[in-house]
């Protein structure tokens, strides 16, 4: 297994997921521009829904990808500003991180 580090520079938000399909834009480097990688996970033993779009009427459903709190999710996202999210069967608290490699 090759083992590559990430660099956190900081400025990620945490958003809570309902019912319903919300947005928030994908966080901004260092740099200030919109970051290329992002980490998603959620706090505590819940689980979300979450894709990635150019504008914010992008959204997720529960087909889309499932993120949880027991790994860490690395996306590339390089020409996506948006995130939607929901949740699978409760409110979970969404952790979205801008990483650079």
């Amino acid at each position: 297994m090759r083992f590559e580090a990430i660099s956190y520079p900081g400025g990620g938000v945490q958003v809570v997921s309902g019912a319903t399909s919300a947005t928030v834009a994908i966080p901004q480097t260092t740099s200030g521009k919109t970051a290329r990688f992002v980490g998603v996970q959620t706090v505590g033993q819940t689980y979300a829904y979450v894709k990635f779009g150019p504008t914010n009427t992008v959204t997720a459903t529960a087909n889309d990808f499932p993120v949880t709190s027991n790994e860490l999710r690395i996306f590339d996202v390089g020409g996506q500003s948006f995130m939607a999210f929901i949740q699978e069967t409760a409110g979970a608290k969404i952790n979205l991180c801008p990483i650079e490699f």
